[in-house]
Formats: structure tokens, sequence, C-alpha cells
């Protein structure tokens, strides 16, 4: 459905990505990877037409992207960006955002307003906490209250800039296990992340950057047999399997020092 063809995009008319040509299968959880400066929120921002392209388009079941009207785009596409303020609303108010691209700022909610928003507090389980204001949540809860926004702007494409950042390991594969439920479901998800073992782990396609440039498009298993891992972010890779389950590790491929795998974090 959401597609790039050689597109660059950057600030002030500095590519930060060059040449990119990438198309999203309908139904899969797709992950960015890259070191930092790779470009990965500059190609999700530009996918998402928050950047307009230096070069190239980006296009949506074949049609340029520039050619939706904003709302209708909205009901195509959500996006969630890593910054964001966090501000004192309720629960619910917030998740009922995602109902505006819809019928507007003005109109009231209907009764399948609310039943949309019903079930993304309950998708993400918010349902107790949705009279609750934002700055009193815990990290995890705000980002499953974000994500609840999202699903309730019913939309076909979901784009995520880390929304792991910050959580702790449990929080992490909470919200990336909701993601691969997601695409089960049907929806197509982007996602860039940091934690290569969550991303060997969960994503159908993988996509590597560096330095501006798509290296490739890969599952997992393929990636970690290029040797890519170690080119470009100067670690080797190291898996175990305990007790039945497959646990990956680095160690600095300069220094030669050892990161034990991280428990708990299978690979696919």
């Amino acid at each position: 459905m959401l597609a790039a063809e050689a597109l660059a995009a950057g600030y002030f008319h500095m590519p930060q990505v060059q040449n990119i040509t990438l198309a999203l299968k309908p139904g899969t959880l797709n992950i960015l990877i890259g070191p930092n400066g790779s470009g990965k929120t500059t190609l999700l921002k530009a996918l998402a037409r928050l950047l307009p392209p230096l070069q190239g388009k980006v296009t949506l079941d074949n049609k340029p992207l520039t050619a939706y009207p904003s709302r209708l785009l909205a009901r195509r596409l959500a996006i969630l960006p890593q910054i964001r303020q966090t501000p004192g609303l309720p629960v619910y108010t917030l998740v009922a955002q995602g109902r505006y691209p819809h019928h507007g700022y003005i109109q009231r909610l209907n009764n399948h307003d609310r039943q949309i928003i019903a079930a993304a507090l309950e998708s993400c389980r918010l349902t107790a906490l949705a009279e609750r204001s934002l700055n009193t949540l815990s990290g995890g809860e705000r980002q499953r209250a974000y994500l609840a926004m999202l699903l309730a702007q019913e939309t076909e494409l979901l784009l995520l800039d880390e929304p792991t950042t910050f959580l702790d390991v449990a929080h992490q594969l909470e919200i990336l296990t909701l993601l691969q439920k997601l695409a089960q479901q049907g929806k197509t998800v982007l996602v860039v992340l940091h934690e290569i073992p969550l991303a060997l782990r969960y994503a159908d396609t993988l996509f590597l950057l560096q330095a501006g440039r798509l290296l490739g498009e890969f599952t997992p298993s393929d990636l970690i047999a290029s040797g890519l891992i170690s080119q470009v972010f100067g670690v080797n890779l190291h898996q175990v399997v305990t007790q039945g389950v497959l646990l990956t590790g680095f160690t600095i491929a300069s220094e030669g020092k050892f990161a034990p795998p991280l428990p708990g974090v299978p690979n696919c």
C-alpha cells in the first residue's frame, strides 16, 4: 500500500536520506533499524508526509501521497512521533482525538465513535484508566494511551517512531506484542526501533539504514546470515539457546568485550 521510489528527504534542502525505494506489504510488522544519525526518523516523517520529498515520491495505493487531502490521508495513515508533549488530559479524551479525521473537531462523538474508542481502550488494556490524567500514568501506560489514540483513528497504516524508548523490558515486550497482533489482524505497521534483539524477535521485515542509504530489506534470519549487523553497528552478534529459548547478545567488535544475551528476549 505505502511505497517510496528514489526518495530523498531532509531539512533545509539538505538530504538526510537518499535513493530510498521500498514497499510495505499489507498485514506485516516492519521494523526500521540503523545506527544513530542514519536517517530513520527522517524517512518515517517523509513516508507520513510530514516532510516533503526533495527527490522521488511516496505513494499510497499507487497514488502520490501529496494528492491526498489531509483528512482523507488521516483516515488511511496514522503516525506516532518519538517526541511529544504529555498534556493533562484524561486518557479517554486523548483517545477520542483519534476520531477527529472522521468527523472534525466540532461535531460531537456519536455511538459508533464511542464504540471505537471503547474497543481501542480495551485493546490497550486502558479501560480502567480511561478517566485518569495522562500525566499521572507510567511511561508504559502513556505509550499504550497514545497507541489507543492511533487505533481509534481506524487507519490501515500505523507508523511509530521508537515507541519503546525509556520503557523497561516488560513494557517494551508489551508494546511490540500488541503491534505484532495488530499486524496479524491486517494492519500494516512500520516501527523505528533501536533494540536490535527485539527487532529480530518481532519483525516480519527489517529495513536497514546506514548513513541515509537503505542497505536492503530482510527477514530476521536473512539479516543475521548477511553479516551486515556486524558491519553496520560494529558488533558481533551471538545467539545461544537456554531452556529452549533463543537469546541474543553482542560483543563489541573493536574491543572484544561481551554484552551477555538479554534474558527473556527470544528471537524468531
